[in-house]
């Protein structure tokens, strides 16, 4: 993952992940809440 955020992953992260992108220059922690996102989501899916 890019130090910065590209104003393309911004656009995508503006959908779904807006609160994300207060965390933009903390890559590390963007890229773990949107793993736990996307896991959270289809665990719920898989579990269901």
């Amino acid at each position: 993952m890019n130090s910065t955020c590209s104003s393309e992953y911004q656009s995508q992260l503006n959908v779904e992940y807006a609160v994300d992108l207060k965390y933009c220059n903390n890559t590390q922690l963007l890229s773990l809440s949107l793993q736990l996102s996307r896991s959270g989501k289809q665990g719920t899916l898989n579990n269901q």
